[in-house]
This record gives C-alpha cells, sequence and structure tokens, in this order.
C-alpha cells in the first residue's frame, strides 16, 4: 500500500506503524529514518527503506512540495491494512 504524507508527519506515521506491529521504536531509530528520508529522492531511483517488525517502511522525498511518498509492504492481517490504509488517507 502507498501514499503520500507532508514530511512533518513522518515520525507520527512512524510511531502509528511501531504501535500496529508491536514495535517498541526508540531514540536509536529516529536518526536513521529522518537522515534516509531526508537523503531520499522521489524524483530519482533514491528510496530509503526501514524494516519494522516484518514491515518495510520505504519513503522518498518530493523536495518540490514538502511531501513524502511511503510504501508500506509486508504480512499484516485485514485490520492492520484497514489502519494504515487509513493512517495514509488522512496524512
Amino acid at each position: 500500500m502507498s501514499g503520500l504524507i507532508h514530511e512533518g508527519n513522518l515520525q507520527q506515521v512512524v510511531l502509528y506503524v511501531s504501535l500496529l506491529v508491536g514495535y517498541e521504536w526508540g531514540y536509536f531509530d529516529t536518526g536513521p529514518i529522518e537522515a534516509g528520508a531526508a537523503a531520499s529522492n522521489a524524483h530519482a531511483p533514491s528510496w530509503f527503506a526501514y524494516a519494522i517488525e516484518g514491515i518495510t517502511l520505504s519513503v522518498a522525498r518530493d523536495h518540490s512540495n514538502g511531501t513524502l511518498q511511503v510504501v508500506l509492504s509486508g504480512e499484516f492481517d485485514d485490520v492492520i491494512e484497514a489502519r494504515l490504509d487509513t493512517m495514509l488517507f488522512f496524512n
């Protein structure tokens, strides 16, 4: 599943994904995701991927408008999928 989020919402999105899959997001997770997202580019093959308990969060920054393209892949049940879809829709 995929969607667009405002780059300022990245940490909230990652925290929500972590909560859904039972991963305890920590201080040492924040730096890599922020640095990776900042260095990514949606208009080039330069995506950043981060694994969170069986789900891969891939992001690519659109430098022209302050958004991030987000792709979530992995095995998740229907309830988690619906919650992730809703989160991506409202961000």
